[in-house]
């Protein structure tokens, strides 16, 4: 039992998330030596290219986010932060950067007719002591925008009623990869309101990120390639209290099995009383998988659906054992020993729900 235990545990520990720095060094390199520059550039156009913009992700409320339903408000305020903090030009005094001018847009899966940009700020920013050591800069620019927006979301239940929900939004570059990066900002986090409109069971955990890039599809000759824009993906992670929906969705499957458990106990003279007994436990398990199916609207197999089916299956295979220990045909004698067969029962019930425990847990 010992070297069980300690199984799980070395199971549990590997498949734990380590910390790891997920910051990707991005190389840089002048202007004049991008693939379109002009021969008769300067080579004081010396400004280090791709230029990297920070950004910040908020969320301020979300309302009506419920199981099944396929959209749901975002409230949230995004921010674009750039290391310059005055228009840059180039030698022929064509401005190519420009801290005033938003150099990426919002985008997600959303209808327009209820959706909503305000610019609420646009500014620069005196960096304090602690944020230059952190960002090496004296000052940035902040270009700040809140929203209100319906959003489509597709919910994944696989391991419902204990999911995890990700709500992404992507901030994604107007210019080449060669030009402009995406990253998410190392002096301002991103964050949330713990005071929010979801439904009760459900809260926010964290806000991920993640650089991701989109292939445009339209050839540019100067790369040689496809325009490839970078593109900040933040994943808002709620999560489910499943605790209390799992008791309202199996206390009646979780009584069925205990019930076909009980009938071990009947003696075996009183055999029609175990039959009887059984046929009740089959009928409510499979009259719970109904209710569980009622619950959501899915077509993949969930933790719910797995767990409904290892009851009906163990309750199957007791009125199964029952039969066996009365047919005169089989004659050994564990499988006409009521305890061996107990037994086996709920070690089998037990193997059954502890690998399903960590599928859900992994």
């Amino acid at each position: 039992m010992k070297r069980i235990y300690l199984l799980f545990f070395l199971l549990f520990i590997s498949c734990k998330n380590s910390d790891v720095n997920n910051d990707i060094v991005i190389n840089q390199r002048p202007l004049y030596e991008h693939p379109w520059y002009s021969e008769e550039g300067s080579l004081n156009d010396s400004i280090l290219i791709p230029q990297i913009i920070e950004t910040r992700f908020n969320v301020d409320n979300i309302q009506g986010f419920e199981t099944n339903e396929e959209y749901y408000t975002l409230i949230g305020e995004s921010s674009m932060f750039t290391a310059y903090t005055t228009p840059i030009s180039d030698f022929e005094n064509d401005t190519i950067f420009d801290p005033e001018v938003s150099q990426a847009e919002i985008v997600f899966k959303y209808d327009q007719s209820e959706t909503f940009y305000q610019t609420i700020r646009s500014q620069k920013i005196i960096l304090d002591e602690s944020q230059k050591e952190k960002s090496n800069l004296d000052s940035i620019y902040e270009i700040s925008e809140v929203f209100e927006g319906k959003m489509f979301h597709d919910w994944d239940l696989r391991k419902y009623p204990f999911d995890d929900q990700k709500l992404k939004i992507s901030i994604r570059a107007l210019r080449d990869t060669t030009l402009l990066r995406m990253k998410q900002s190392s002096i301002f986090p991103s964050s949330f309101k713990e005071n929010n409109d979801l439904k009760q069971g459900f809260k926010i955990e964290s806000i991920n990120f993640n650089e991701e890039f989109f292939d445009t599809g339209t050839y540019n000759d100067d790369y040689g390639r496809n325009t490839i824009l970078s593109t900040a993906v933040y994943e808002v992670i709620i999560s489910r209290n499943g605790s209390w929906v799992f008791i309202k969705l199996f206390f009646g499957g979780i009584l069925s099995l205990v019930l076909s458990w009980l009938v071990f106990l009947i003696p075996l003279k009183d055999f029609a009383s175990r039959i009887e007994l059984s046929i009740g436990a089959v009928f409510a398990a499979v009259g719970n998988k109904y209710f569980v199916d009622a619950a959501t609207d899915s077509q993949v197999l969930t933790v719910a659906d797995m767990f409904n089916n290892i009851i009906i299956l163990m309750v199957v295979l007791n009125v199964g054992l029952v039969i066996i220990k009365r047919n005169p045909v089989f004659t050994n004698k564990r499988l006409n020993d009521t305890q061996t067969l107990s037994k086996f029962s709920i070690v089998t019930a037990f193997v059954l729900f502890t690998l399903l425990f960590l599928y859900t847990i992994f």
